[in-house]
């Protein structure tokens, strides 16, 4: 017994690697990966219940547009003993700023890969006296995505409002930040919306209380959709009812699918699903960003 303690104790730790997440440069040309790396006796363990996990961190990788050719950036550590939210969420890669811009567990964050400066962006007390008023309580980022030409971020704010007679109703807002940090102005979206998050992709057809949240083209504004109705949101916080809006929930340039239709998607995996590689995968039927034609409301279909 004491020689099976002894060689327990005695085995070294390994390194998990799991390539969890992966954007495009918007022009196609380059591919950032995510990697969540952490030491651990036990390999086999699910990295989600894996209690022997330890020194959890994010590597970068920038890639070229065929998975080659691999350089090393500044990832950052990541605390708790368990993480890695970064890879289950959208992430964006502005390669002309060298920043990758995403969220963890819907916390958004602006990444430098080459000074490792890592900014969390919290709206702060006053950003929500003027988007929700006096009686919201507790608003929650709901992700972050670039605008076209990399110059902002729009960030989906949820938020339980008071309306009186001790009644709540959720209402959503989006605001709009520099890559610094510094906020820019925004506007609160005047419908409940049920306490369902803002989408940023994807969609369920048989869900109507779905905010979409897409990018203009000229980064301008965005749109706020959903089956009552659509907004258009400036980034100087002007916000306009409309009756067109972009055939495809395609958010803006870049992320997971370039213009060509080609996806990021997690690969074969080992030591029971903890080891992931990022493959492209062809899709059909894609649109580039920048050919996404109006339609009325209420004839799109985002479930495609």
């Amino acid at each position: 017994m004491l020689l099976l303690f002894a060689a327990l104790a005695c085995k070294q730790p390994v390194t998990v690697d799991r390539e969890v997440n992966a954007a495009w440069s918007a022009d196609g040309s380059e591919v950032l990966i995510v990697h969540s790396l952490y030491d651990t006796r036990a390999p086999d363990e699910p990295h989600f219940n894996a209690p022997k996990a330890h020194e959890w961190r994010i590597e970068l990788e920038l890639a070229d547009a065929g998975l080659g050719a691999r350089e090393s950036l500044v990832g950052w550590d990541e605390l708790g003993d368990q993480a890695g939210g970064v890879g289950y969420e959208p992430m964006f890669w502005l390669s002309e700023q060298r920043k990758m811009v995403g969220s963890e567990y819907a916390m958004p964050f602006v990444h430098d890969v080459d000074s490792g400066e890592h900014l969390e962006i919290q709206p702060s007390d006053d950003v929500l006296d003027e988007l929700f008023g006096p009686h919201a309580r507790a608003a929650a980022p709901r992700g972050a995505v670039p605008s076209p030409d990399g110059s902002l971020i729009g960030i989906p704010l949820s938020a339980p409002v008071e309306t009186g007679d001790f009644a709540l109703d959720v209402y959503s807002a989006i605001a709009f930040y520099d890559l610094d940090g510094e906020y820019q102005g925004g506007a609160q979206i005047p419908y409940p919306d049920l306490g369902i998050d803002v989408r940023l992709y994807g969609a369920d057809p048989t869900n109507a209380w779905v905010w979409y949240f897409l990018w203009q083209a000229d980064s301008s504004a965005v749109y706020a959709i959903d089956g009552r109705a659509a907004f258009s949101v400036t980034t100087a916080g002007q916000i306009t009812e409309v009756t067109e809006i972009p055939e495809y929930a395609v958010p803006t340039r870049g992320g997971t699918v370039n213009d060509a239709g080609e996806a990021l998607t997690g690969g074969p995996s080992t030591h029971d699903g903890n080891e992931t590689q990022i493959v492209i995968e062809p899709l059909t039927g894609w649109v580039p960003f920048d050919l996404i034609e109006l339609i009325p409301h209420g004839t799109e279909d985002y479930s495609i």
